[in-house]
């Protein structure tokens, strides 16, 4: 059975469509490109301070692994 980005993509779930993707420097940076776009540029713009693109990074990346470690709970053993 087939495990890449595509096979992700049409699962529909945003964290293995990430996960797998980090095998492919492509797709890697296809969606670095769109978390930046979509996710990173909209939530930095709503902080203020000098250090408001960090705090969001930040954000991003606690709810990411808050999501990675949702999706290794409900994985089958």
């Amino acid at each position: 059975a087939e495990c890449g980005p595509e096979t992700a993509l049409e699962s529909g779930d945003p964290v293995q469509l990430i996960v797998r993707s980090l095998s492919s420097p492509e797709a890697a940076g296809r969606l670095a490109q769109a978390i930046a776009q979509h996710w990173l540029a909209p939530l930095s713009a709503q902080m203020t301070g000098s250090d408001r693109e960090v705090r969001a990074r930040l954000v991003l990346a606690q709810l990411l692994g808050l999501g990675l470690f949702r999706n290794l709970l409900e994985a089958p053993n």
